[in-house]
């Protein structure tokens, strides 16, 4: 009697996950990048599209400091305390910010201490 050849299944799993095929449907978040270029007054880019569970990080390149604020997406009365805010972060120069998003919504943001710097964060499912 032969004993079973388990050699080409062990290199056809071992190739396939050297290739990165994943056994899992899990997807994985993935890291947005917002930026401050030197000089610009600007969110870099100033709206993007992401999914639920995806995390934005923002980089302040600037010689200037920038107050990333925002009240959040419900938000429906006037924020009056730091505490009300969805995202409040001072970002010196070479500083950097994450925040991950689990909620489907549209969020806006702005610099509160340069009133033209705005965006978007839009998170899908």
């Amino acid at each position: 009697m032969r004993s079973p050849n388990h050699t080409l299944p062990v290199l056809l799993i071992t190739f396939l996950l050297s290739i990165g095929f994943a056994f899992s449907p899990e997807i994985n978040a993935a890291d947005f990048k917002i930026v401050v270029k030197a000089g610009t007054k600007a969110f870099t880019p100033q709206a993007i599209k992401i999914k639920s569970g995806d995390t934005v990080t923002w980089t302040n390149n600037d010689q200037e400091e920038h107050f990333l604020t925002s009240a959040g997406p419900s938000a429906t009365k006037e924020v009056k305390r730091a505490e009300d805010l969805f995202i409040h972060k001072l970002l010196h120069p070479g500083e950097s910010y994450s925040h991950p998003f689990t909620e489907t919504e549209i969020y806006h943001y702005f610099c509160a201490i340069h009133n033209e710097m705005w965006g978007t964060v839009v998170v899908e499912k």
